[in-house]
């Protein structure tokens, strides 16, 4: 009978030896879970702050493309007869002088270099 109890307490002990070992496969599963959840986590948290940057690209260039729309319907706005007219003032302010008048206005460094490039011209003839 001793021996019976004996066998039945190894049994018992064996079955502990076995949920022990089983118990710990189960908590080293776990703990791999919870180190890839971690990853997971931050994985989300880089995709996030990745997404809310994009976010922040893509108002602005929505800002921006909204801008050069405004600048684009300004100048459609433009007609042909007034952009004659600005051409016609600019031309106005634009009168060709003569070389005297140049030479009136002429400093000393550039009557310097004016000599030496004629200089120059005159050895290459």
């Amino acid at each position: 009978m001793i021996n019976d109890l004996n066998s039945q307490l190894n049994d018992k002990y064996e079955e502990i030896d076995d949920l022990t070992k089983d118990k710990q496969a189960v908590e080293d599963e776990c703990n791999k879970l919870k180190e890839k959840l971690v990853g997971v986590e931050a994985d989300i948290d880089t995709l996030q702050r990745l997404l809310d940057e994009k976010s922040k690209e893509n108002d602005y260039l929505a800002r921006k493309c909204e801008d050069k729309s405004k600048e684009l319907n300004q100048l459609n706005d433009i007609t042909i007869p007034e952009l004659n007219k600005e051409v016609e003032s600019l031309k106005d302010k634009l009168k060709a002088v003569s070389y005297t008048h140049l030479r009136a206005h002429e400093t000393s460094l550039h009557l310097v270099c004016r000599l030496l490039l004629e200089k120059k011209k005159k050895k290459k003839k």
